[in-house]
């Protein structure tokens, strides 16, 4: 099967469900990415 070379955008404010769902996400403050890159287990954890 061929991919198709969609997106979906999930907002969400639970980043563990996002870290479950997706394979890259970004975290937004102020309407700006302070953070993005690809899911990791520490991604969704504070500093």
């Amino acid at each position: 099967m061929e991919k198709a070379g969609l997106t979906d955008l999930l907002v969400a404010h639970d980043s563990g469900v996002v870290a479950h769902l997706c394979d890259r996400m970004a975290v937004m403050q102020h309407r700006r990415a302070v953070k993005a890159g690809f899911r990791n287990p520490g991604f969704h954890q504070q500093p």
